[in-house]
């Protein structure tokens, strides 16, 4: 599936996506969440994928955390606004989630499956905590995720998925 689109194969799975979704337009900050076709691309990812460990850079108010944390065994979730870690927090309250100040603390670390949607760390970065034939998602217009990145990740086994949302 490297470089192709992940469709939802279970109707469930949309239907849990759009309720999802639907729950974090109501809170504070919705105004900065994923959007519904990101959410159902990562239910479809995550029932192809299934990770043990992800991590999320630029997790905001937790829309696709709160998904992570249900369905994977550890979650790191990085994000630099305060104000946004703060709901991420109460949002997402899981022994399961680590939501470190910084990028220290993902340099050692070795995931299934990496989510992007922030500049919270470097594509490098990233790509190094990917476990071999792990996942990547990158949400919206990321032009520097995109292109070398992609070669470099299929050229070590990993495998990349692209969710466009906003025209160039």
């Amino acid at each position: 599936m490297t470089g192709s689109f992940i469709g939802l194969r279970l109707w469930r799975e949309r239907i849990a996506a759009d309720r999802h979704h639907a729950e974090w337009t109501q809170r504070d900050g919705a105004t900065q969440i994923a959007s519904a076709f990101a959410v159902r691309t990562l239910l479809a990812l995550l029932v192809e994928a299934r990770p043990a460990r992800a991590l999320e850079v630029g997790a905001g108010i937790g829309t696709m955390t709160a998904i992570l944390v249900e369905r994977c065994g550890r979650v790191c979730a990085v994000e630099e606004n305060e104000w946004c870690r703060a709901q991420l927090a109460a949002n997402v309250p899981s022994d399961r989630l680590v939501a470190p100040e910084g990028p220290a603390v993902v340099v050692d670390l070795a995931v299934d499956l990496a989510v992007v949607d922030g500049d919270q760390l470097p594509a490098w970065l990233v790509r190094r905590a990917i476990r071999p034939h792990g996942w990547l998602m990158v949400e919206g217009n990321r032009r520097d995720w995109r292109g070398s990145f992609q070669s470099a990740c299929e050229a070590v086994g990993r495998r990349f998925v692209v969710v466009n949302l906003r025209p160039f």
